[in-house]
């Protein structure tokens, strides 16, 4: 199941060294949809093109790395392992749990003379920033069509079965009373801000960066829970200062409409 590097047209970089690459899944099912093994792939073939490691090739084994046994019954970690010190090679894996979940691996690699510095973890992002970056948006990239095509398609066949998706009260009672909510809590806003303005002695004239000020002061954040700028405050204060001119508006005579 292993496969040879082909890289097509890549661009010329300082070599590093040789590299071989190391992939695995736990269980048969996963080896057979290949999701994983299939981005574990690419990571590593964009983690060894970006830092400049000559990928010779990339073994994998679907098994467990639970326990002390499970080292001598991968065939494509022995091999990965032994190509490695064969070629005085590095080993390139995804993630340390993709190598063993075993916690003396170590000293099982030393008893086979393999040093275990010469293994090296696309993960260690603090070690091969740039690399690692790369080599992880393309693992997640293609976990990432892979999902979303699986989800559609079972989402597709639930359809076809007369399955009726989501919340079907969502548009006639759910969503309204989502928009009463934010009403509410718009209006409050309204309000607040209106209060802190007639704490001046006129209210038309504060400046919005003063206001703005003040909101941050007193911790009362914007509708989206963010902080307030002079654009985020524009509709608000409007509303605000509509609402103190209704509020001091006088009120019509009581005979006011009665002929």
């Amino acid at each position: 199941m292993s496969r040879k590097k082909e890289v097509a047209g890549s661009p010329q970089r300082a070599v590093r060294g040789p590299a071989f690459g190391y992939i695995r899944v736990s269980t048969q099912s996963q080896g057979q949809t290949g999701i994983s093994l299939e981005a574990q792939r690419g990571a590593i073939e964009t983690f060894s093109q970006a830092m400049g490691y000559d990928l010779i090739e990339v073994l994998d084994d679907v098994a467990s790395g639970m326990g002390p046994e499970s080292f001598c019954s991968r065939r494509g970690l022995r091999s990965a392992l032994e190509a490695a010190n064969s070629n005085n090679a590095v080993v390139i894996v995804l993630a340390w749990d993709r190598l063993t979940r075993y916690s003396k691996f170590e000293n099982q690699l030393r008893k086979i003379a393999f040093d275990p510095n010469r293994v090296v973890c696309i993960e260690e992002v603090e070690l091969r920033q740039n690399g690692s970056k790369a080599a992880i948006h393309k693992y997640n990239e293609v976990m990432g069509q892979r999902i979303s095509s699986g989800t559609k398609a079972a989402l597709d066949r639930l359809r076809s079965n007369g399955v009726v998706l989501g919340n079907p009260s969502m548009k006639t009672s759910v969503q309204p009373l989502g928009a009463q909510a934010y009403s509410r809590k718009s209006t409050d806003l309204v309000r607040q801000i209106a209060d802190m303005l007639m704490e001046s002695d006129d209210p038309f004239s504060v400046p919005s960066s003063t206001v703005v000020i003040k909101l941050k002061e007193r911790g009362i954040r914007t509708m989206q829970s963010k902080e307030w700028t002079a654009s985020r405050l524009r509709e608000p204060l409007k509303k605000a200062r509509r609402l103190i001119e209704e509020r001091e508006a006088p009120e019509p005579p009581p005979t006011f409409g009665m002929f």
